[in-house]
């Protein structure tokens, strides 16, 4: 899919507890905590994803253009995603996943590697690839995004890479 869709995507935290409710057990569906902070090539975002009356893990998530993302969900578990447009509708996407939870780097090694694993196989594959394959139009444009108040990370992404397009066209002109 296209390269703005895959990274709009790991901002929005939010679709957690929504969409892998059944596979990511105790994440809530109430942001709480939140902050967002953007510079002139990065958007950071912060809270708490739990349920009514409980504040949930801790996640950071951290956008620099054009698109690497840095993701500490919790459970000292960070991950570190690059994508890249191949054209306008397929990327290439790069993931490192580490985890530190334990003294023994080998073990925490091995965790983050089955974390890999379940992440493709099950977040990614069967839950995230068909939500994000069925959004028309498949190549982002200037308002047809529909996005909610959790959504600021995701918002504040797709306003600098806009920025960044016409600063580069203007630039070429």
């Amino acid at each position: 899919m296209h390269h703005v869709q895959l990274t709009q995507s790991m901002l929005d935290v939010y679709h957690v507890g929504v969409l892998h409710r059944r596979s990511v057990p105790g994440t809530g569906k109430v942001l709480s905590d939140f902050k967002l902070t953007t510079t002139d090539d990065e958007v950071h975002t912060q809270g708490r994803l739990g349920h009514d009356g409980k504040p949930g893990d801790p996640f950071v998530a951290h956008l620099r253009l054009p698109g690497l993302v840095h993701l500490d969900v919790g459970l000292g578990f960070h991950l570190l995603i690059a994508v890249t447009p191949i054209d306008t509708k397929r990327s290439w996407v790069w993931a490192r996943y580490e985890l530190r939870l334990t003294p023994i780097p080998q073990l925490d090694g091995l965790i983050a590697w089955l974390g890999a694993k379940y992440d493709f196989s099950v977040l990614q594959h069967m839950e995230d690839l068909p939500l994000l394959t069925s959004i028309e139009p498949a190549i982002p444009e200037p308002g047809c995004d529909r996005l909610i108040a959790p959504d600021a990370g995701a918002a504040a992404y797709l306003r600098l890479y806009r920025r960044h397009l016409n600063d580069r066209a203007e630039a070429a002109k």
